[in-house]
């Protein structure tokens, strides 16, 4: 039995074809081999397989049982395997991985660009969403999965086809678009700044309309509370106890959350937005996207001048402008009549003071706590 040791995993390289003649044989291999790696994470590499047949199937599903409910992911599997999988409904219980085929972006026209990757149309009919080459081939393939899932509850969001190889990136594929981001439409159509404002507050408010049946996606509140739970010994005793009232605080709601709506991730098909990028999506209160929303546009480029410019094409002052409009239509509140703070906002290396909403310096909190738990993480990682 051919076989690799990678890190954590146990990668078995199947054979030509496996059927009555060799799969116990390759069986009872396997289980010694996993016997003597406890702990890895088996998996199977199936590009050399042609052909598979109902004793082989059983050999699978045999190493499956042994491993629990962690379904075996199986790579490279040829379309005529890939079928007969399909047919006797081996694909619900294995992650099966057809080939990847290669993509080449080369004088591809760019869509767009945001933090985890960029968007280029590859011609009619399709374009591809090239991520960053530090994200693994799983992150991709749970970002697709997290946009078939959203999909089937409802949210507007494209359909993706396959996951490509761009070079040193993995990208995926999505349906044909005659599509502007929602940033690539302001900088367009200045113009016309609060008409887009306004209809991006009340998609917002729709999505946020949205009821998600627990289980189907994760839920955000409980994502918070784990990356707090492993950041704990980073922590202060007294700052832990802050930051956990704080995610307590949050009503448990079955809400949509996309979890990135800048507007990069939000483009418009038809007059009707959709959205993009998908990989962080789930449920809980609306204030995990409005913080998003609120940092991508305000926040960030407080602390970090020129932000909005190098993401969106930006600048801040319009950006400032959008999310003010924006919120009035999201909260219904048409008069901005809020009771307001002064704080500090860098804007031509001077610092001038500004007026912030109650909600706004809300939102702040919550962006500062996120950022503040996935630095220690980052810290502890590294």
């Amino acid at each position: 039995m051919e076989y690799e040791v990678l890190d954590d995993k146990l990668i078995f390289i199947l054979p030509e074809r496996v059927n009555e003649s060799n799969a116990m044989t390759l069986q009872n291999e396997i289980k010694s081999i996993m016997d003597k790696n406890k702990g890895k994470t088996p998996e199977f590499e199936m590009k050399d397989l042609k052909y598979i047949s109902s004793s082989g199937l059983r050999m699978l599903l045999t190493i499956q049982k042994q491993v629990g409910k962690k379904k075996i992911k199986m790579k490279n599997v040829i379309r005529g395997v890939y079928e007969v999988m399909e047919i006797s409904g081996f694909t619900d219980l294995f992650h099966v991985q057809r080939p990847i085929r290669p993509c080449n972006i080369e004088g591809r026209k760019l869509i767009a660009s945001g933090i985890n990757g960029d968007m280029y149309r590859l011609g009619k009919g399709v374009m591809v969403k090239v991520y960053r080459k530090d994200m693994t081939l799983e992150e991709v393939e749970q970002e697709m999965e997290m946009t078939k899932k959203a999909m089937a509850c409802g949210v507007p969001t494209v359909i993706s086809f396959a996951i490509v190889q761009c070079g040193e990136a993995y990208g995926i594929v999505f349906e044909e678009v005659n599509a502007d981001t929602v940033a690539s439409l302001i900088r367009n159509n200045p113009d016309q700044l609060t008409e887009i404002a306004q209809k991006y507050g009340r998609f917002v408010k729709e999505l946020h309309q949205i009821e998600v049946f627990p289980g189907t996606l994760p839920n955000i509140k409980s994502r918070y509370q784990e990356w707090l739970s492993e950041a704990k010994k980073k922590l202060m005793p007294s700052k832990y106890d802050q930051m956990t009232e704080m995610i307590g605080r949050m009503a448990d709601c079955n809400t949509f959350i996309h979890g990135n709506l800048d507007l990069n991730n939000v483009i418009l098909i038809n007059d009707e937005m959709t959205l993009m990028d998908m990989g962080s999506c789930g449920y809980g209160h609306p204030v995990f996207d409005l913080q998003a929303i609120y940092a991508s546009l305000v926040a960030i480029e407080i602390n970090n001048p020129g932000y909005c410019e190098k993401m969106m094409g930006l600048d801040a002052k319009t950006c400032r402008q959008f999310w003010k409009i924006f919120i009035r239509e999201y909260t219904g509140d048409s008069s901005g009549n809020t009771t307001e703070n002064m704080v500090a906002h860098q804007e031509g290396g001077k610092t001038h003071m500004i007026k912030e909403s109650r909600l706004n310096l809300l939102l702040e909190q919550y962006y500062i706590l996120k950022e503040e738990i996935l630095d220690m993480l980052s810290d502890s990682s590294s």
